[in-house]
């Protein structure tokens, strides 16, 4: 490996040198060993260890030894990505389901599986996130657009935990992008998990090749997502849900039961027309779209769903379009909303719609959306 006489360089070097003695130890490498293996200074093994302890997959555990000063094991834990065993699952459900539905057990499986890691790691990096490093590379991220461009920048930085730190849409594919804005979950930041889980699993960064499997890996988790929470006891409703985060298998939600409702209004009766809050209580009604009480719809129309209006619950949607007192129509992409708004869903995904209403989210995109 060749040496600069810039400090910054020859440290980084220096750490990634250490992170390839502790990766070729699967059983771990001890500091005082590491630091005899590099003929370095205690200073440095310092500022190794700090720089290890920012690293996702690797642990450093103290140990102390009777009469001896503390020591530190370095150990790498390989991500889920390389698991041998998950690599070959992962196979073996691309062979299988491709070209399908991906219905079958199998996939229904793998996506149970991808669902439940996507979660862990969601709340393990956000207890252990190092904000002052996610900055850092999210900013740099922005000017050069590239993860393979990053990795070449900070070598001593394992891939994995730059890809875990920089969170942003712009590392979607287009189609995915969209599917983010109009929500993967009822929470913005669990939507945006599920959709950068698949880029890092695929392993995406702005080739068109395999944009399709990643767009595939996040319809399917947040399909089994919709689907865990009409279990009550399902541990995947306990962090992922709330009560009307889903539709159960015979209804819908009540934010979905609204936009169906607007939609299918403007259908009958013209994509410029408004309504009223009872109109779209008593399309809901009439389509029996969902079982909740009046004052619960209204509530819906009139606050949760409104794009241009405040949000004033934990998981607000832009659906409707709030145009004069009491009058309503169908959120439209492009129009404005309120700032408490941003990253809210704007219409159901096409498995969240009953199968009656198949075309209407085609509709929506190419008419309604397309309206000047």
């Amino acid at each position: 490996m060749s040496h600069t006489n810039d400090p910054a360089s020859r440290f980084n070097q220096l750490v990634e040198e250490a992170l390839d003695l502790v990766k070729s130890n699967p059983d771990g490498i001890y500091m005082s060993e590491l630091k005899t293996l590099l003929n370095t200074s205690s200073v440095k093994m310092d500022g190794i260890a700090t720089r290890f302890r920012r690293m996702d997959g690797l642990t450093v555990t103290e140990v102390r030894r009777d009469g001896q000063r503390p020591d530190f094991l370095f150990k790498y834990e390989r991500p889920w990505a390389e698991n041998v065993h998950e690599s070959r699952a992962k196979a073996e459900f691309a062979e299988n389901t491709a070209g399908k539905d991906a219905s079958n057990t199998q996939a229904k499986n793998y996506f149970e599986a991808l669902a439940r890691r996507m979660l862990d790691e969601c709340h393990a990096s956000q207890k252990t996130i190092d904000k002052d490093l996610q900055k850092e590379l999210t900013v740099e991220f922005f000017r050069v657009g590239s993860i393979n461009a990053m990795v070449k920048k900070y070598p001593s930085i394992p891939k994995e935990t730059i890809k875990r730190n920089i969170r942003t849409p712009l590392r979607l594919p287009e189609k995915l992008r969209v599917l983010n804005e109009e929500g993967l979950h009822p929470d913005p930041q669990i939507s945006l998990w599920i959709a950068l889980f698949a880029v890092n699993l695929h392993d995406w960064d702005g080739s068109d090749g395999d944009a399709e499997d990643v767009l595939r890996t996040a319809e399917g988790i947040s399909k089994h997502l919709s689907a865990a929470s009409r279990d009550d006891g399902d541990e995947l409703r306990k962090h992922a849900y709330q009560k009307d985060a889903a539709p159960p298998a015979d209804s819908i939600s009540t934010a979905n039961a609204v936009w169906i409702a607007v939609a299918t209004l403007h259908r009958e009766r013209g994509l410029k027309m408004v309504f009223s809050t009872n109109q779209i209580i008593e399309s809901i009604r009439e389509q029996n779209l969902c079982s909740v009480s009046d004052s619960t719809i209204r509530t819906h129309v009139s606050s949760h769903c409104v794009a241009n209006t405040s949000a004033a619950v934990k998981y607000p949607h832009r659906k409707t379009y709030r145009v004069g007192h009491g009058m309503y129509r169908l959120y439209k992409r492009g129009d404005p909303y309120h700032p408490t708004r941003e990253s809210c869903p704007i219409a159901p995904l096409q498995f969240q719609l009953p199968h009656r209403y198949k075309d209407l989210r085609k509709w929506y995109d190419e008419e309604y959306c397309a309206q000047a």
